[in-house]
């Protein structure tokens, strides 16, 4: 269902919500069986639409509020189940709560540090939230019960993984505006989770004027001290939310006490938040054991300047530091929650940050010789003295060998140092140090083992982030083992949840491309799209991107246990998936969202746009500059609506003033082009510059064109020649192809340079781009910056030619007919000619006229011969049209003799002037075809 649709379920279930709190708060157990199970089709929020029957109820654990919170089981899992209500709310003040925490809770679904919502259903119109179950509670409780007293690197651990937690949140531009402990629950690893984000708003609503919620104990007192009805911007309100956080962390120091404990009424705690002092003086004394990070952090937080306030990755870096030297806590219980449905190991012996050791003989100490091949002749005699000590378990003499100076920086030598460590029994800390060093030296292996230690606590403390990070670095860099190990359930929320992150980015395609391989990925395959078919939007992102970039292929050993979805839901999936801010799914969707698309694609273009555009004009989506920019797109080529250049100019703008770098290089064209807005080179210039800057690559290359032409700003070589390298650096083949013609055809004396030329078309031939390999081909052909290679010629034609380009089937059907460079066969000649005419090229056109009346290749056929010859003439085809008129002179290929059209074409032709065209009239008519006159016309300017 729509946003409408969804808000009418939620208006619906609230109305009567006064008059079922204290029923449902009454109930210890029920089966909750309602109507209006499957409620149609939800498209925002993000968050799946549950059957009602699908989830048991049980005791309230908790209230708060605007809720109570019970126990429950979902599938056979416990959950938490929120019944949304609040008897002193007006019902349109609940409604819009509700509405605003499902919205926000979907998402940041991706984030680890998020209460995850699993779903929502209707329990007696009231709306229930289902969301993760936290076995320890909230963290003021948790801090009160004494569980953490003393522990100081556990409170640092959780109090860095808030600050990325509330970092990740600011990140999808939404202010939480209720930060306290309270709102904070720990799972059974002591893993923070934010909560309760009715209240909260994005960074749109907020610049608009929207009010963030609050708690007064927590809130900033810059807040108290504005006039009513100021508008924070979005930074003030996140400097708001760092101030909270400062609480939280003095709460952690404090064991769970209250801040202000000595201030009751409300008129005091205002006097006290709008003193220019020392704010701790008001908040509470900390204890003086505190570390001094702790309290550094926490006065810096509480800085009445708001200004002056650290940001939330400075103050990661600072918990990180004193946990890396601080001592280990002491062993005590995890979880006073132990249930029935946990799966992991009982963690009453067990330390948050230490835990009991894995085997980590495991861990396989293997050496290739691509390994050892790349060492120096020095390096590998020490390295192979080493190893034999190793293989010996003479540990003592193969630590020596490889910690020699001139090896032991080596990732390789640290690799098998950390195996020497296991093998000697030493101290779990040093085998991970040492396979650190041999990760972040790039080694696959070693990136493997640092993600083994952090998954199983060996020598670290568990961290699984950390953990999927460098098992994702080592099946980039093709370990099977650790491709092997991402296939396994556990991890596949790790995986949907990097995928759909909104920074996901080509470097993700390494390694998913080997974590889905075919033939051993079918498993998690099926996985993912029975969770997508349950109604998980997530996971129907995911699948849909998984389809597009052809990691799974429907009906090949995958979905045999589920229902198969249809083109239709994959491709509006996928748009959904770019709409909720992933980039992968975005670079598809522009793929996709083309004026000549595949067939079953361009079907639900109409579909698509609609989405887009509701979520352009809600102002509130993660991809929000993706879908004004694509509407622009859909506007200005009229995919999915009528074409209307004036509204794509509208949607460019919008998307382009806010930084987007597509619009940025579609707004440029607009103003070139004078499409949908007056024609201004200079406005056109200026925004082309914006995206350049930005980075854009395509943007840069552009910039380099204007340059060379003058357009919008002077001619400038120099410039065109910095940004088309900067570009073709970064990797662009559309720069690498046009930096290499800029070196071949560079005007200045003394600056051209064919070589340097030769060697960016070859960079950009090797990305497979078909207008590079066509240009390396003419460069074999013509020895531009090489010597002539007609065999290499017309293989890089023929890659061209496969790859799409018509210019290229019309060369290499010429190499075909000649025998130039390949075996003559006049047949495939034909086939590429009349591939190529398929494609609207008028020189295949041409060409193919010529092999029906010369009979080559194909059956000799005058009619077709004519046809094909009037339509290479009709385009202006100078050849053609020599030949048109010469065959009405001689009466011959089918056309009759007519001289004064024979004037008129020869005369048209543009190698012919009127009195050779006269001259050639003068002679007698001739009784045979005239020979093939093949020749290459502008090739060098048309490329396709």
């Amino acid at each position: 269902m729509d946003d409408s649709d969804h808000n009418i379920v939620i208006t619906q279930a609230i109305k009567s919500s006064s008059s079922c709190s204290s029923s449902s708060s009454s109930s210890s157990s029920s089966n909750c069986a309602v109507p209006h199970d499957k409620p149609p089709h939800s498209a925002s929020p993000r968050v799946p639409w549950l059957a009602a029957d699908s989830v048991i109820r049980g005791d309230r654990i908790g209230h708060g509020g605007f809720c109570s919170v019970f126990r429950g089981t979902l599938g056979g899992a416990t959950v938490a189940i929120k019944h949304m209500s609040a008897p002193s709310l007006a019902r349109e003040e609940l409604e819009k709560t509700v509405q605003n925490e499902l919205r926000l809770l979907g998402r940041l679904r991706h984030s680890n540090f998020i209460t995850q919502v699993l779903g929502y259903y209707q329990h007696n119109d009231m709306v229930c939230i289902v969301m993760a179950f936290a076995e320890n509670g909230d963290l003021q409780r948790f801090l009160r019960a004494g569980r953490l007293k003393d522990y100081w690197s556990t409170k640092a651990r959780i109090c860095a993984d808030v600050a990325k937690a509330v970092d990740s949140v600011h990140a999808e531009r939404i202010v939480h505006g209720d930060l306290k402990a309270s709102n904070i629950l720990l799972d059974r690893f002591l893993t923070p989770k934010l909560g309760d984000f009715g209240v909260s708003k994005t960074f749109t609503s907020v610049a608009r004027g929207s009010q963030l919620g609050s708690t007064l104990r927590y809130i900033a007192p810059e807040r108290l001290r504005m006039k009513p009805g100021y508008k924070f911007s979005h930074e003030e309100s996140v400097l708001s939310d760092i101030y909270a956080y400062g609480l939280i962390m003095w709460e952690v120091a404090t064991d769970g006490k209250l801040p202000y404990h000595e201030l009751e009424d409300k008129e005091s705690l205002v006097v006290a938040k709008i003193h220019p002092g020392d704010q701790l003086e008001y908040v509470g004394s900390l204890p003086d054991d505190v570390p001094g990070v702790f309290r550094d952090t926490i006065q810096l937080c509480l800085s009445c300047d708001p200004s002056l306030r650290p940001s939330l990755a400075s103050i990661q870096d600072a918990l990180d530091a004193y946990i890396a030297t601080a001592p280990p806590s002491s062993v005590f219980p995890i979880s006073s929650l132990q249930t029935a449905q946990t799966t992991s190991p009982p963690a009453s012996t067990n330390n948050p940050m230490w835990l009991p050791l894995a085997d980590a003989d495991s861990l396989r100490a293997d050496v290739s010789d691509d390994e050892t091949r790349v060492l120096t002749g020095s390096q590998k005699d020490i390295f192979g003295i080493g190893w034999f000590y190793f293989e010996e378990k003479m540990l003592m003499k193969a630590v020596e060998q490889f910690e020699n100076p001139e090896l032991r920086d080596h990732p390789l030598a640290q690799r098998i140092l950390g195996h020497c460590h296991i093998a000697a029994g030493d101290d779990p800390v040093n085998v991970f140090k040492c396979f650190k060093r041999s990760a972040e030296g790039g080694d696959p292996k070693g990136q493997f083992n640092l993600a083994w230690c952090f998954d199983h606590r060996y020598g670290t403390r568990q961290d699984l982030s950390s953990a999927f990070q460098w098992y994702t670095a080592s099946a980039a860099a093709g370990n099977v083992e650790a491709a092997k190990v991402l296939r396994e359930t556990r991890w596949s929320k790790h995986v949907e949840a990097a995928i759909g992150a909104p920074d996901a980015s080509g470097s993700t395609l390494d390694w998913l491309r080997n974590v889905f391989a075919p033939g051993i990925s079918d498993a998690l395959a099926d996985r993912i799209m029975e969770s997508a078919r349950s109604g998980d939007a997530h996971a129907q992102g995911f699948f849909a991107l998984l389809y597009y970039l052809s990691f799974v292929i429907l009906g090949d050993n995958v979905g045999e246990h589920a229902e198969t979805p249809s083109v239709t839901e994959l491709f509006i999936w996928l748009v959904k998936f770019g709409i909720g801010g992933n980039k992968l799914a975005q670079c598809e969707v522009r793929k996709l969202l083309v004026p000549r698309p595949q067939p079953d694609v361009s079907r639900y273009f109409a579909e698509a746009f609609r989405l887009l555009l509701e979520e352009a004009e809600l102002l509130e989506a993660p991809g929000l500059l993706f879908c004004q920019c694509q509407v622009g797109i859909c506007y200005g080529l009229g995919i999915g609506v009528a074409r209307d250049e004036t509204m794509a100019f509208r949607w460019n703008y919008a998307a382009a003033k806010a930084g987007d770098t597509v619009a940025q290089c579609n707004l440029s064209n607009q103003y070139l082009w004078g499409a949908g807005t007056d024609e201004d080179r200079e406005e056109a210039f200026r925004w082309c510059l914006k995206a350049a800057s930005a980075g854009d690559t395509s943007g840069q290359t552009k910039l380099a064109t204007m340059y060379i032409h003058g357009t919008g700003t002077k001619v400038d070589y120099d410039l065109a020649l910095q940004w088309c390298t900067a570009a073709a650096e970064a990797g662009d083949a559309n720069a690498q192809l046009q930096l290499g013609d800029i070196y071949s055809s560079d005007p200045r004396d003394g600056f051209a340079n064919p070589r340097e030329a030769f060697v960016w078309w070859s960079k950009a031939a090797e990305t497979g781009l078909a207008s590079a390999q066509l240009q390396l081909g003419i460069a074999y052909d013509e020895g531009l910056g090489t010597e002539p290679d007609k065999e290499n010629a017309a293989q890089y034609f023929l890659k061209a030619a496969q790859g799409g380009s018509s210019e290229a089937m019309v060369r290499i059907g010429e190499c075909y007919r000649d025998g130039r460079g390949v075996e003559k066969d006049a047949t495939k000649a034909f086939v590429w000619f009349e591939r190529a005419a398929n494609k609207s090229s008028v020189e295949a056109f041409y060409n193919l006229a010529l092999c029906y009346r010369n009979g080559l290749g194909t059956e000799r056929d005058m009619e077709l011969g004519k046809k094909w010859l009037l339509k290479a003439g009709g385009n202006r085809h100078e050849q053609a049209m020599y030949l048109i008129g010469q065959s009405y002179k001689d009466g011959t290929g089918g056309f009759g003799l007519d001289v004064e059209k024979a004037r008129e074409w020869m005369g048209n032709a543009g190698e012919f002037d009127m009195n050779e065209a006269s001259d050639e009239l003068e002679k007698p008519p001739v009784g045979k075809f005239p020979s093939a006159r093949f020749t290459w016309c502008g090739f060098f300017s048309r490329r396709k």
